[in-house]
């Protein structure tokens, strides 16, 4: 499969699945900022953080862009996320501009950073 697809493919995962998917493609290293009031995250706080926090019911990315060089890659692109019903009174519906960066390993893809910003809520 292509690189870009695989990545695009985890970068999916990630807005969608549960801890299990974050903790098999998030470096245990990774930095991740994310709007107000989570921050930057760095290493467990990541995954201490995503077990309290729903994801999304579906996403949908525009404006992608993919950079692959050897064993390093950047997605960019912004994301439209909704919630399922029962979750939108606690997190909206979501659209925001992204940028995730993954390193290559004999394991694979890992997610090494990720920043989330200008982000518009949609109740």
């Amino acid at each position: 499969m292509k690189t870009s697809l695989i990545l695009w493919d985890i970068e999916r995962r990630l807005w969608m699945e549960g801890l299990p998917e974050a903790e098999r493609y998030i470096d245990r290293d990774a930095f991740i900022i994310l709007p107000d009031p989570i921050g930057a995250l760095v290493g467990k706080e990541i995954s201490r953080r995503l077990r309290d926090m729903p994801r999304w019911r579906g996403v949908f990315f525009e404006k992608t862009s993919c950079w692959v060089r050897e064993n390093v890659a950047v997605l960019s692109y912004r994301a439209s996320a909704v919630r399922t019903p029962d979750d939108r009174a606690q997190s909206p519906s979501l659209i925001t501009n992204c940028a995730s960066s993954y390193s290559r390993s004999a394991k694979g893809w890992k997610l090494i950073a990720h920043q989330q910003g200008d982000e518009a809520l949609i109740a």
